[in-house]
């Protein structure tokens, strides 16, 4: 009876454990560790912490604890078109303009890639203990091990970041609550594919954390490290064992640490004690004393800890060998640590001891200008222009979606080096309100003749998408808000989405510039182009353009794209108009002769382009150029839809140009894959200084939307397909969008062009502007800015011209999502020393949110002062009439739409302002502006 009752005990308890385990297994796989679950248990300081660590991009690890970088940093370049034809490809990116028809990221197809050669690689193996130290695996297969000697036996978990739903959004913001659990060496690879690896001591005193960033364009690398103390005794110490390694304390208090060559003991014992000692000595000498003549291997800075009250005091480190046998002998391991008092109430306290990679193997391109924050969108649009008149080609790039679409344009001026954030611009312009999208489109011209380079800035989303466009006259440009440009064109009505596009040329032939904005949305998607004669330009509606053209039929999308050139070669500026859904999405470009312009619709364009076939958005961006060196401008078309999204851009030559379908033209570049969408926007410069224009051409859906930019060389263009091409660029990562918005300007003074690429997509849409200088017949990357804020869509608009009349180009940066659409536009005077939006010359900001000021920009010496002006569209405006405005060039401060010196109003729904351009289009010598809708 008692064997029996023992025997149901004994099941009952192995089914009791078997649910138990049952339990706990499917919980553990179920429910995912989060870093900002864990972080939460420090309150404050677990949210600096989750911050630090999400500076910069994250790599994963894989099943062993083991994350591998290759060594490649910045934007891939190749000549020759030494690219491959037969890439990886993704099926997603866009099937419409951004935020329009369909999301960013669809569907995606795998992509495989070689592993990189052990000679170009950076491998961290981790420990599953801390009794085991981390091997850092240098070029060339040369290992440094580094254990941390407290905490050994310290139990491990892997965290992965929050899931969207569950990351902390400002003010007011609560942790979500998920169970930690240990890691389990049987974890699948599914379960492992997360960023943080956290060792805990057992009684939970102290955490340390660790986190591999890199930001490629920079060659940033960093194993990112924190360690917590939960609790304590006021008392704290850390130590860090080294092998394979010499450690050498900088006056700066940070750790250079290089690689050293274990001991042969073989070779030791036949070159005899005497010999060995004097070696050393000359070793310990070299690596004491002249270690500068060599660049360390990684480095570690000066530690400092944060307490719980906020408190940052930076620390000294101390450098130990362990091997004291012999004085001289620098081959014994190396022991660094730290000590430091807790103050009262201190704690939790964290200790920052982090790893910096900066070996010559490892560095990176040279600057990038980065946005504000995530979602900016920096990079989607460029101007540039002598802003400051100080006759020097300036930078600015538009973040359309900084701070709910308000938009903001940073403005870099020429002269010293480019900063890292676009915080740093010298001039920050911001759109009105939220949802203005200033910043969406961007150009340059003297829209007021005063010898200076003015800025256009778009806001098509202004006032419901009715959209503005704001011109700020170049010479004295200041940061402030779009609503102080000097020019303000808004659209007629709600949602014509008016300043979409702009563009600058003398379209009257007066010797001034004219800006032309685009509504694309005006009368159920019609569209119309709007032309502002330059020279004394006021604010003002849609209505009192000098010239409108209008499109053929609802949902035609005329105006969607516009540029200036001089096709027929009568010295006058014409003005090129797509609409990209003409039948189907066939798509249609109008080309209007400049001279005597006259209000029309688009049927009765001087030559009418029509693409091969439906869905193919022919006309949805267009440029011109002299790709055949005649001495007549050309048009080049792009149609991003064609053969499943592959994309085709057109070269038409300009002289005797006749109505025809795309298939006859001159030259026909084809995308290398479906889904890459080739041609979506295009750009013009003479990038190898051979006297003749080359084309640009971007498919920013390049294998997993990581992008790609490619050039084509001008002289005898043939039709080929894209791998092909001259010169092409790569992006970064997977989501960066690079090649989002291009741009074209001479940045470095050295009278050649240089081009400007975004990548609107990268770290979570702050977007990034990147600068490509010619040299030498080739582009190298100088620069990249990066946007303020997440969501700004910093970039979305680009323009140059010389807004500060200092002689250097400056550069204009359209982000019309700035706060909630407001839009803003970032001047940055050439030759300025920023990177980051919030640097800016000149800051312009849209009136009021959903205006999207900033979504297109023009520049043109609008008021004829010898000064280039700029106009900014903001086609949201007041329920998408949308505006344009104009600020002049000379003295730009950052100011509000609102200040600009001239503002146009588009009709009811119009999205005025949806694009821009510039010309003489009534051939009086000024600059006009021409305004979509």
């Amino acid at each position: 009876m008692i064997g029996s009752n023992f025997r149901r005990v004994i099941v009952v308890l192995v089914v009791l454990f078997a649910a138990a385990f049952l339990y706990w297994f499917l919980s553990g796989k179920s429910a995912p560790n989060y870093i900002n679950t864990d972080l939460a248990q420090f309150d404050e300081l677990g949210l600096r912490i989750e911050s630090d660590f999400n500076q910069y991009p994250l790599l994963t690890l894989n099943d062993d604890f083991v994350i591998t970088d290759t060594l490649k940093d910045g934007i891939e370049i190749t000549y020759g078109g030494a690219g491959d034809a037969s890439d990886p490809t993704s099926l997603s990116g866009r099937s419409g303009p951004l935020g329009q028809d369909s999301p960013l990221d669809q569907s995606e197809s795998e992509a495989s890639f070689t592993s990189p050669d052990l000679q170009e690689t950076l491998s961290l193996q981790f420990p599953k203990t801390l009794q085991e130290p981390i091997a850092v695996t240098l070029s060339g297969g040369r290992t440094v091990l580094v254990q941390q000697e407290e905490s050994a036996d310290a139990s491990v978990s892997l965290l992965t970041s929050a899931s969207p739903a569950e990351v902390p959004q400002g003010e007011g913001m609560t942790w979500a609550s998920a169970p930690e659990r240990p890691l389990s060496e049987e974890a699948s690879a599914g379960e492992q594919s997360a960023q943080y690896l956290k060792y805990t001591t057992p009684d939970a005193r102290i955490n340390t954390y660790y986190a591999y960033q890199k930001d490629q364009a920079n060659g940033y690398r960093n194993l990112k490290h924190w360690t917590v103390f939960a609790d304590g005794d006021g008392e704290e110490s850390q130590s860090y064992r080294f092998s394979n390694a010499h450690l050498r304390l900088t006056d700066s208090g940070s750790v250079e640490v290089r690689y050293v060559a274990p001991p042969d003991e073989s070779v030791k014992a036949q070159v005899g004690d005497d010999l060995w000692s004097r070696a050393q000595a000359v070793l310990a000498k070299d690596m004491d004393e002249s270690v500068g003549n060599t660049e360390p291997d990684f480095i570690i800075p000066a530690p400092y800890t944060i307490d719980a009250n906020g408190n940052q005091v930076t620390h000294e480190w101390q450098i130990t060998k362990t091997s004291t046998l012999d004085p001289l002998d620098s081959t014994g391991d190396m022991v660094l640590s730290v000590s430091f008092t807790v103050p009262i109430l201190g704690y939790p306290i964290a200790l920052d001891p982090t790893l910096q990679f900066t070996a010559p193997g490892y560095t990176g391109a040279a600057d990038v200008i980065t946005g504000e924050t995530t979602n900016t969108n920096l990079g989607y649009s460029f101007a540039t222009g002598d802003f400051n008149d100080d006759g020097k080609d300036d930078l600015a790039i538009g973040a359309h979606t900084y701070s709910s679409n308000t938009g903001r344009v940073y403005i870099f001026y020429a002269g010293d080096a480019f900063v890292d954030t676009a915080a740093e611009a010298d001039v920050i312009l911001t759109g009105e309100v939220s949802t203005n999208s200033f910043g969406w489109s961007m150009t340059t011209g003297d829209l007021n003749a005063d010898g200076k380079d003015d800025l256009a800035v778009g806001a098509y989303e202004y006032s419901g998408n009715t959209g503005r466009a704001y011109v700020f006259y170049g010479g004295s440009i200041i940061t402030e808000n779009a609503s102080g440009a000097d020019v303000v064109l808004t659209g007629g009505a709600g949602s014509d989405r008016f300043a979409d596009s702009l563009a600058v040329g003398d379209f009257n032939a007066d010797g001034k510039d004219d800006l032309a904005v685009g509504a694309e949305f005006y009368t159920s998607g019609t569209g119309r182009a709007y032309i502002f004669y330059g020279g004394a330009m006021v604010s003002e509606g849609a209505a009192g353009a000098d010239v409108i053209f209008t499109g053929e039929s609802p949902s035609h999308h005329f105006g969607t794209s516009m540029s200036v050139g001089d096709f027929n070669g009568d010295g006058k500026a014409d003005l090129v108009v797509g609409a990209h859904t003409y039948t189907s999405n066939t798509g249609r470009a109008y080309i209007f002769y400049g001279g005597s312009m006259t209000s029309k619709a688009a049927s009765a364009a001087d030559v009418i382009l029509t693409g091969e076939t439906t869905a193919n958005y022919f006309g949805w961006s267009t440029t011109a150029g002299d790709y055949n060196g005649d001495g007549v401008d050309d048009v080049a078309v792009a149609a991003w839809g064609y053969s499943s999204n592959t994309g085709r851009a057109y070269v038409f030559y300009g002289g005797s140009m006749v109505s025809e379908a795309a298939s006859g033209a001159d030259a026909i570049f084809t995308g290398q894959a479906t889904g890459n969408y080739f041609g979506d926007t295009l750009a013009t410069g003479d990038f190898n200084a051979d006297g003749k224009d080359d084309l640009v051409v971007e498919a920013h859906g390049y294998v997993t939307n990581t992008g790609r930019v490619y050039t084509f060389y001008g002289g005898s263009m043939t039709s080929k397909n894209a791998a092909s091409a001259d010169v092409i660029m790569t992006g970064e990562s997977t989501g960066d969008l690079f090649g989002y918005g291009l741009g074209v300007g001479d940045l470095n003074a050295d009278g050649k062009d240089d081009l400007l690429v975004g990548a609107i997509g990268y770290s979570t849409y702050t977007g990034r502007a990147y600068i490509f200088y010619s040299q030498s017949g080739q582009v190298n990357l100088g620069t990249h800015i990066t946007g303020a804020t997440a969501g700004d869509k910093f970039g979305t608009s680009l323009a140059t011209g010389d807004f500060n009349a200092d002689g250097l180009e400056d550069l204009v940066v359209g982000a019309p999502e700035y706060s909630s659409n407001t839009g803003r536009a970032y001047i940055f005077y050439g030759y300025a020393t920023t990177s980051s939006a919030t640097g800016a010359d000149v800051t312009l900001t849209g009136g009021a949110s959903n205006n999207g000021f900033g979504n297109s920009l023009a520049t043109g010496d609008f008021n004829a002062d010898g000064k280039d002006d700029l106009a900014v569209g903001a086609s949201s405006y007041s329920s998408g009439t949308g505006r344009a405005y104009i600020f002049y060039g000379g003295s730009m401060v950052s100011e509000n739409a609102s200040g600009a010196d001239v503002t146009f109003t588009g009709e009811a729904s119009s999205l005025f302002g949806t694009l821009l351009t510039t010309g003489d289009f009534n051939a009086d010598g000024k600059d006009d502006l021409a305004v979509g809708a």
